[in-house]
């Protein structure tokens, strides 16, 4: 029912509209040669042909809005988690030249519903030009997955450079990070595998 709320601030129902739109098309969206997978609640091109502008939705249900919401600086931030996910889908629709054609500009919008309280819906929008997008994805994304690309070729988890970042507090907080943050080495579940199987059995 709390989705009720939000319908005033999408756009009239149509076939124009891109739904559940993959990333993984022709071309697919990819960085450092990884591609990248999942789907777009919404693409709305009614204002390209006028204005060259492509509003991108991400719908989100939280149980407070007023604490909850990304800001429209971090939608346009790739260096954040909710950035991250919007200047990625931006940057999908600046691969799709073809479909959308005179793109100057990305409306990135978190719609925003409160699933606790009073049922409201708020919208969060960052508005930027195609350039941010493109400078966002080369100097941030791209180097994040080369760096990912590296970690994963490590033979050891001390190769890899700890993250105290704030992941580590996120859903209730990691079960390793006071052992993180005191230096004590702890095994992974592989080592605890192969020392398992080295025990001799009776």
């Amino acid at each position: 029912m709390f989705a009720k709320s939000g319908a005033h601030l999408l756009p009239t129902p149509g076939p124009d509209l891109l739904v559940e739109q993959p990333l993984d098309g022709a071309p697919p969206l990819t960085a450092g040669g990884i591609p990248f997978t999942g789907f777009i609640d919404l693409v709305d091109a009614r204002q390209l042909a006028s204005d060259g502008v492509l509003r991108i939705t991400d719908h989100k249900f939280t149980s407070n809005v007023a604490r909850n919401a990304a800001t429209p600086e971090q939608l346009a931030d790739a260096n954040t988690e909710p950035g991250l996910q919007m200047v990625g889908y931006a940057a999908w629709a600046l691969s799709q030249v073809e479909r959308f054609p005179g793109l100057r500009e990305l409306e990135l919008e978190h719609l925003y519903y409160q699933t606790r309280g009073q049922h409201l819906a708020v919208s969060v929008v960052a508005s930027v030009p195609v350039g941010h997008v493109a400078r966002e994805w080369r100097t941030k994304v791209e180097p994040q997955v080369e760096a990912m690309k590296a970690h994963a070729q490590a033979a050891r988890a001390a190769d890899v450079p700890a993250n105290f970042g704030p992941a580590c507090t996120k859903y209730g907080g990691c079960p390793f990070m006071a052992k993180c943050l005191s230096g004590e080495k702890t095994m992974s579940l592989r080592d605890k595998l192969l020392v398992s199987d080295r025990r001799p059995t009776s």
